[in-house]
């Protein structure tokens, strides 16, 4: 017999006993999904995962800091085929079998100070999760075929603009600005609130998000797989090189996760429905923005108030929560307005503000920029004058 013909008829055969072994050891221990296994697996996204998409999701790889397992990514970058093989039979078993490894519910949470904070307060540190790196490429695959079927289906609200393929912070703020161009032009006057929504990954409602994606026809094991994916999930804060002992967490969306962003884009999309019209509602990820324009600056108030009040009887449905020491609102217009306008988001007051931040940009009440354009010159002045200290023709980088 051919050597290479005989090679591949053992290759065949080990990948036979490697999908049995894999198949029992992964049943140990999960959580049975018996439910969902009745639900329909006709759907295109319920199929078994191929190597192009393995290959493709790969080759995006960088060099992270490893999790849990301590595997890094760079290890699995550099796998020959037949461990890509075996890679992929292990995430088709995962997806076809309903199943979860424990060890990628675990995640370690280092705390990185925030710019300008004071360490000694908890909430000034962003936590960075670290997941297992195999689980987080499988992550990676399912969140793109979840992501094509909800784009395709046009199940994600367009004023949305917030982690979507071939949607950017310029399309937001573009048509944020063609807004109150075309208020001004015909002498009107905006009203724009600007709402911050407290720990958002961490309010969401995991049966909630489940209920939704059931609704948008996402069955089979594309369901068991993101159910399995949000339960029985576990922290541990490292400080200072020490690891304590997990801490499981009940309902918030894995902080870190891939597939944690559709899913919380899923989870919030139902908010635009409920701001009623003239009012015009954007998103991008958990920033919320509300615009109202019109001639007259009581009415207009009105119908923003109004959008107010639906949306804290959403946050109240939902689970969210608005900050309301963070949430401001502006008056955009030509002239000046001499009104009192008051705002308010349940029982406290919303803030007036002469110029607002939307996604890094300062806005000003007549749009001249000059904020923002004052806070680039400041930012590049302090970048030339250290490049002026290390560049000099008596010292520094030219010696």
């Amino acid at each position: 017999m051919d050597q290479s013909l005989q090679l591949k008829i053992d290759f065949m055969k080990k990948r036979a006993v490697a999908r049995r072994t894999l198949k029992e050891t992964y049943k140990t221990g999960q959580e049975t999904t018996s439910q969902l296994n009745a639900q329909d697996n006709s759907q295109a996204f319920n199929s078994e995962l191929s190597m192009l998409e393995l290959t493709r999701e790969l080759s995006k790889l960088k060099n992270s800091s490893p999790g849990p397992d301590e595997v890094p990514n760079i290890l699995i970058k550099n796998l020959s085929d037949k461990g890509l093989c075996y890679l992929l039979d292990l995430f088709n078993l995962i997806l076809i079998n309903q199943v979860f490894p424990t060890k990628w519910k675990e995640a370690i949470i280092v705390p990185i100070l925030k710019p300008e904070k004071k360490s000694s307060d908890p909430e000034s540190n962003r936590p960075i999760a670290l997941t297992c790196n195999i689980g987080k490429l499988m992550e990676k695959v399912v969140a793109r075929r979840l992501r094509w079927f909800l784009e395709y289906k046009n199940w994600i609200s367009p004023k949305q603009y917030g982690f979507r393929q071939y949607r950017y912070t310029q399309d937001y703020l573009a048509d944020f600005t063609t807004q109150i161009c075309d208020s001004v032009a015909v002498n009107h006057a905006q009203i724009t609130v600007a709402l911050d929504i407290e720990k958002a990954y961490e309010m969401t409602w995991r049966f909630g998000l489940l209920r939704a994606l059931d609704k948008r026809g996402i069955k089979g094991n594309m369901l068991a797989y993101t159910k399995n994916f949000l339960s029985d999930r576990k922290i541990q804060v490292r400080v200072d090189r020490v690891l304590p002992t997990l801490t499981p967490i009940e309902y918030e969306v894995p902080q870190g996760a891939v597939l944690s962003v559709i899913l919380f884009l899923v989870s919030i999309n139902d908010v635009i429905e409920v701001i009623p019209k003239p009012v015009k509602g954007r998103l991008f990820a958990d920033d919320l923005s509300i615009s109202c324009s019109g001639k007259n600056l009581t009415s207009t108030t009105v119908h923003v108030q109004q959008a107010l009040n639906a949306l804290r009887k959403w946050s109240e449905k939902s689970g969210y929560k608005f900050s309301r020491p963070k949430s401001e609102f502006i008056i955009f217009s030509r002239g000046n307005w001499k009104s009192n306008v008051t705002l308010s988001l349940g029982n406290e007051e919303i803030q007036q503000t002469k110029c607002i931040k939307l996604l890094g940009t300062l806005l000003d009440e007549k749009l001249t920029w000059k904020d923002h354009i004052q806070r680039l010159q400041a930012d590049c002045y302090t970048r030339l004058n250290i490049l002026k200290a290390i560049c000099s023709t008596h010292w520094g980088a030219d010696k």
